[in-house]
């Protein structure tokens, strides 16, 4: 374990390898250390108490509601270290609840995805998810010390900040967790199996107007950058720069999910053949993909320029169509969408609601079924999973009926962008015989 003086922009700037977590110990309080991890910091207070070492949580990092600066976490450990040394007990919410023989939840959580995510399409959300959620809040507590009352209380806590349908999810992965422990015989009983999750999820409906998608197009074109500035003199952030307004762009013309494009690969793109080729491990369907790239969207990407990245100290091509730096795809979505909405109201005014990134994809379906595509037609577009027989015995990539569709979506969005009427009749695309 690392020790350092620390400060707020020293712990701001720690990254935790992937796939495994940081320890960093403050030299100035004793005990009190920063645990990182790829997608949380959480400050924690290692202390003697009562005879036995326990680890006891203060709380995430950070300046919002809830949350410690280096400050704070600071005077935070010595009150706590006042308290414990007066002989008084820590609240149990911020203590290690069992005694030492037991399985400490985030060791349990290792095993899991270890042992228990085989047939998981995405294990790397299922981490996400504990990093942020679980661990900061029962990373040390024994597993068999935590009961129903104290994961009720902390999905109701999670609802309050992030929304219900956030609780529900992380309920829903507890609810596995505490089942791969049973039947690995780490505990006896399942505090989550009557465990009702609260709320219910709301299934979005949102899709975007004829005039929202003109305004995202414009706001997506390099030409309309304007020229404000910055505090700093320089220009100022705006979805059109390289390569965000390609990527919005690239989700309006192909209806594939926002992790998809944003991992684009240049060799699974035939630019000649106009096709882009999905793996099976890179879709949320576990199911190979071969979209056909329309007109524009083949314009688009000859139009793209391919950085470099540094491998063994010598430059090398990018693998990857949408980056920053070379080394790794785009991602971090919300403020190049912060930039997206900010243009678009420009143009819309108040007329502007609020929408996702996903609302697009939703957009491509719900278009192209007014334009007369089958459902068959359009389920195989955006890839979604297949039910029954079908899922086992049809690989048929049925390449042509999908390239009239988004060929035919493409026209569609050339025709809005230009504010052009609607066509009187709608070509019928149906699932070949």
């Amino acid at each position: 374990m690392a020790k350092a003086i620390l400060t707020d922009s020293k712990v701001r700037g720690l990254k935790a390898p992937k796939g495994k977590r940081l320890e960093v110990a403050d030299t100035l309080v004793p005990g009190l250390r920063i645990r990182v991890t790829p997608s949380s910091k959480t400050w924690v207070l290692r202390q003697r108490a009562g005879g036995k070492v326990r680890t006891m949580t203060i709380g995430p990092f950070g300046n919002d509601a809830g949350e410690f600066t280096l400050a704070a976490a600071r005077a935070k450990a010595v009150d706590m270290q006042a308290t414990i040394a007066a002989g008084a007990v820590i609240a149990p919410a911020n203590v290690r609840r069992a005694n030492e023989g037991g399985e400490r939840m985030a060791d349990v959580i290792d095993t899991y995805m270890t042992r228990g995510t085989g047939r998981v399409k995405n294990p790397d959300s299922y981490r996400w998810m504990f990093d942020k959620y679980v661990i900061p809040h029962f990373g040390d507590w024994q597993l068999e010390a935590i009961k129903r009352r104290d994961l009720a209380d902390y999905l109701d806590t999670i609802a309050d900040r992030h929304g219900m349908t956030t609780s529900r999810r992380v309920g829903g992965l507890l609810k596995r967790l505490f089942k791969f422990a049973v039947s690995r015989d780490i505990i006896e009983a399942d505090p989550a199996a009557a465990l009702i999750l609260p709320g219910a999820e709301v299934q979005r409906e949102r899709t975007l107007t004829e005039a929202e998608l003109r305004a995202l197009w414009v706001a997506t074109d390099p030409a309309s950058r304007g020229n404000e500035r910055n505090k700093a003199g320089r220009l100022a952030a705006h979805p059109s720069m390289f390569p965000w307004g390609a990527y919005f762009r690239l989700l309006l013309l192909t209806g594939q999910r926002r992790g998809e494009v944003a991992g684009m690969r240049w060799a699974d793109i035939d630019l000649k053949a106009r096709t882009w080729s999905l793996a099976s491990t890179a879709t949320k369907s576990a199911r190979a993909h071969l979209v056909p790239l329309p007109p524009a969207a083949v314009a688009l990407l000859e139009a793209l320029p391919r950085l470099s990245a540094t491998v063994d100290g010598k430059d090398v091509p990018s693998p990857y169509v949408l980056t920053t730096n070379g080394a790794a795809p785009i991602s971090m979505f919300s403020k190049p969408k912060g930039w997206l909405d900010a243009a678009m109201r420009k143009a819309l005014g108040d007329d502007l609601d609020h929408w996702r990134i996903h609302d697009l994809r939703r957009t491509v379906s719900t278009g192209l079924a007014r334009l007369g595509v089958e459902p068959f037609v359009r389920r195989r577009v955006l890839n979604h999973a297949l039910q029954g027989v079908d899922a086992i015995y049809d690989q048929f990539d049925y390449l042509e009926p999908k390239r009239a569709a988004l060929d035919l979506w493409a026209a569609e969005v050339d025709r809005i962008v230009n504010g052009e009427p609607k066509a009187a009749n709608v070509i019928k695309l149906e699932r070949e015989a």
